[in-house]
């Protein structure tokens, strides 16, 4: 959450935050990211903040 909050005016790639957070190399495929995030939006719930899907770029915090 604090790395969305950090970068929030722009859209991060899986493979930068993967790199970013968990120096994980580019060619990996994992679905670990994804889980985090369906996590962290059950947690915001009602929250004026949302992560955003931005579909071919990655993730955004709006």
């Amino acid at each position: 959450m604090v790395y969305l909050t950090m970068n929030a005016t722009k859209a991060r790639s899986k493979d930068e935050i993967l790199k970013d957070l968990w120096q994980m190399e580019d060619d990996i495929e994992t679905r670990t990211l994804d889980m985090h995030v369906s996590n962290l939006r059950k947690k915001m719930g009602d929250s004026r903040a949302k992560i955003v899907t931005i579909r071919g770029v990655g993730y955004s915090l709006r």
